[in-house]
């Protein structure tokens, strides 16, 4: 079946033209503002299009001059609408395929069964028995089912021809009357003319039963095509919910992937603060170690001062004896002795002195350990973020992962 958009604000004119599409067994969406007709002409498939091109507060043209720019819907061929005195009036510059008077319908059927190749409507035939009516053809709306609109077509075929084949059963049937109607005048004189009667009367009678049962089969094919109207609409039906559900489905995935974009900055945001993590405890490693070697150093200096003190006292001691054993002696030793002391004084001196420098050592050295365990409770912070940080990347990764 043929699809067309009407577009008009004009209710009236709107459905009087919705009737006679309908009449040509035409289906029809509608448009009351011209605002959703770019739209409709994308999706479903429009044959033709019939533009009221005097739209309120809208220039009906720029939205049929939009429908011929787009690649998608510019082969879909226009009718615009307009009023008898305003026929010369519209912008023709715009390529449309005509202007149709709108209250003129018997034009506007023409132009459509001219623009979208439809079946020239049949006359009706006086059949020999009963006067019936020659049967027209049926369209059925079929859309996006390439299996149905093929078994739709072998239906229509195969009705043609029945239909054919009644026409030329009724011919031959009215032959056989004709035929009849003589051979009946002349039946009183002639008795061989009564048995061809007889004949005749039964091969009318054949007829008759073969276009009863042409008759039956074409009942049949009729009720087949519309069972195929209905799941053809069926079928609409089920598309539009599908289409539906498509774009549900499309929202919660662009949704999903929102999502998945912020989890993904989240987690590399936590990577990096992990990396950094990472970096900050090789150093406070390196630091440790550095101090581990000051340490040792300071206590390998104090070793030494310590050992010079010892030496110092067994010094201080000999000289001691030695002074003790010069005052028993003469003057000059005592002069000697006097020298000693002043040595001794010296030696106490730099004694002193190596006491301050070991008194400063070993503040520096208690500072030095303050540090360390100052590092040390730094690291061990470190160490419980950097377990922290990991818990939280695992569960991160394992949300990403789901």
């Amino acid at each position: 079946m043929k699809t067309v958009l009407l577009v008009s604000a004009d209710d009236n004119l709107r459905n009087n033209i919705k009737n006679k599409l309908e009449e040509l067994k035409l289906s029809v969406f509608e448009d009351d503002s011209g605002a959703r007709a770019y739209s409709i002409a994308k999706k479903k498939n429009i044959d033709l299009i019939l533009f009221d091109a005097e739209l309120p507060g809208v220039n009906g043209f720029l939205i049929i001059k939009k429908i011929k720019k787009k690649e998608d819907t510019k082969k879909i061929p226009i009718l615009v609408l307009v009023k008898d005195n305003k026929i010369n009036e519209h912008n023709k510059s715009i390529e449309v395929e005509g202007y149709i008077n709108s209250k003129d319908l018997v034009a506007l059927e023409k132009s459509l069964r001219e623009k979208l190749n439809l079946a020239k409507p049949k006359k009706k035939t006086a059949n020999a028995n009963k006067g019936k009516e020659t049967t027209v053809k049926k369209e059925i709306p079929v859309k996006n089912d390439e299996e149905l609109l093929k078994r739709l077509s072998e239906l229509e075929k195969e009705l043609a021809l029945k239909n054919n084949e009644l026409d030329l059963k009724n011919s031959e049937l009215k032959s056989m009357s004709d035929r009849f109607s003589l051979l009946n005048g002349s039946l009183e004189s002639d008795s061989s003319s009564s048995r061809q009667v007889v004949v005749l009367k039964q091969e009318i009678n054949q007829k008759d039963r073969e276009i009863i049962e042409l008759k039956d089969k074409f009942n049949t094919k009729e009720k087949e095509i519309l069972d195929l109207k209905e799941k053809s609409n069926s079928f609409e039906l089920k598309i539009v919910d599908l289409e539906d559900s498509l774009s549900k489905s499309n929202k919660i995935l662009s949704s999903l992937e929102k999502e998945l974009q912020e989890k993904t900055k989240e987690l590399s945001e936590k990577t990096n603060d992990l990396s950094q993590l990472k970096v900050n405890v090789n150093e406070l490693n390196t630091l440790k170690g550095y101090l581990n070697e000051k340490i040792k150093k300071l206590e390998d200096d104090l070793s030494d001062v310590l050992n010079k003190e010892q030496k110092f006292k067994e010094e201080k001691s000999t000289i001691e004896k030695d002074l003790t054993e010069t005052k028993n002696n003469n003057s000059l030793l005592k002069e000697e002795l006097s020298t000693s002391k002043e040595k001794i004084n010296s030696l106490e001196s730099e004694l002193n002195d190596i006491k301050s420098k070991v008194a400063s050592q070993e503040k520096d050295l208690a500072n030095m350990y303050n540090k360390n365990i100052e590092n040390k409770k730094i690291i061990t912070s470190f160490n419980d973020k950097k377990l922290q940080l990991e818990k939280i990347l695992d569960s991160a990764r394992n949300l990403f992962n789901e």
